[in-house]
């Protein structure tokens, strides 16, 4: 019985090992088909969700105006707005205080007709006021229309001296120029020095207004 040569024995080896090289070329061939598949019907889920895969958002162009708080933001440091308006300042609801001294805050309070008096009134001295008609309580009315005015009042009462013709303001010496002032805003006519005091009831010191019918009454 012959023994095979070795040749015959290493021709079948090789063929077994190139057949078996080839039937795993189609597997991997198909493997890598279905990885392809399966990463395309991925791809197509997550798009179908709304979630693009591997896909990074791209930034959105911002329209920010110069000076905008957004543009200060992504720069790091605010940039000054040419067109930006001036800042006003915010003021509360808590009333302020008015600067005005009270001396003006008192005179602006008061009607033209209610004023303090002027300092030349002020300077004046003061007037006594007597009654010389027959007309009940009109040294009381007249002596409140002065103070009004602004005018110092001093005694208020009947006359004790001669009647007077019309109404009369008796002055002393150093008062002309007060009397005066007093005759004209009153519309007072007769104006005489005061000879002195005692029994005519005639003031050495203060303006003396004498009352008589011809006096204006408001009443």
């Amino acid at each position: 019985m012959t023994e095979p040569d070795a040749g015959d024995f290493s021709r079948p080896g090789g063929a077994h090992r190139r057949t078996n090289g080839r039937g795993r070329l189609p597997v991997l061939l198909l493997s890598l088909v279905a990885i392809a598949l399966a990463a395309v019907v991925v791809v197509i889920v997550l798009r179908d969700r709304g979630e693009p895969a591997h896909t990074a958002p791209s930034p959105k162009p911002t329209h920010a105006s110069p000076g905008s708080p957004s543009t200060a933001r992504q720069s790091g440091k605010p940039t000054p707005s040419p067109l930006a308006s001036p800042v006003t300042p915010i003021t509360s609801g808590k009333p302020t205080l008015s600067s005005a001294s009270p001396t003006t805050a008192a005179t602006a309070s008061q009607s033209p007709s209610a004023a303090q008096p002027s300092s030349t009134v002020a300077a004046a001295p003061a007037v006594d006021v007597l009654n010389d008609s027959t007309v009940s309580g009109l040294a009381a009315r007249a002596a409140s229309r002065l103070r009004g005015d602004g005018w110092q009042v001093g005694m208020v009462g009947n006359f004790d001296g001669a009647n007077v013709p019309t109404t009369t303001i008796f002055y002393p010496g150093s008062a002309k120029a007060a009397a005066q002032r007093l005759a004209a805003e009153y519309g007072v006519t007769r104006v005489l020095a005061a000879t002195g005091s005692g029994d005519s009831g005639l003031s050495s010191s203060d303006l003396t207004l004498v009352l008589a019918r011809d006096w204006s009454d408001p009443g």
